[in-house]
């Protein structure tokens, strides 16, 4: 008799922890960094930026998420020009929930960046500017 009891105490507590497994986060956290190729058109010269940004995930259930992505991003390569870049993205996140270990996701973010720059020229004068324009990113991983 204490064999069997033995025996059902050990399958209900495994089948606990595997059921405890299972359940999917209520919100995810993480950082990247960030290499941005930017092509400004009107005549100027393509330039690098590199930075980071932050990302807080909601999920409203095992396969469905809510994101937002802020990140800033400088061009370290010139002391004469040096644009900075703050975008704000947000968007839905699909993912598969098949293991623990390992989720793939699909996401289409979606929101704002707001450029700021400051040139100086030749004889030593500074003009700054700041524009903001849409952005879009999608990613999958």
């Amino acid at each position: 008799m204490k064999r069997f009891a033995s025996s059902i105490l050990f399958v209900t507590l495994t089948g606990a922890i595997s059921l405890a497994q299972e359940t999917t986060p209520r919100a995810e956290v993480g950082m990247n960094f960030s290499y941005v190729w930017q092509n400004p058109g009107g005549g100027a010269s393509n330039f690098n930026s590199f930075g980071g940004s932050g990302v807080a995930v909601y999920n409203l259930n095992r396969v469905l998420g809510v994101v937002a992505d802020l990140g800033a991003y400088n061009n370290p390569d010139s002391a004469n020009f040096n644009p900075t870049t703050f975008m704000y993205l947000f968007g839905p996140r699909f993912n598969i929930r098949k293991s623990s270990r390992f989720t793939p996701y699909a996401q289409a973010l979606f929101g704002g960046a707001r450029v700021s720059t400051s040139f100086t020229d030749v004889n030593g004068n500074m003009f700054t500017g700041v524009t903001n324009g849409f952005a879009a990113a999608s990613m999958s991983g």
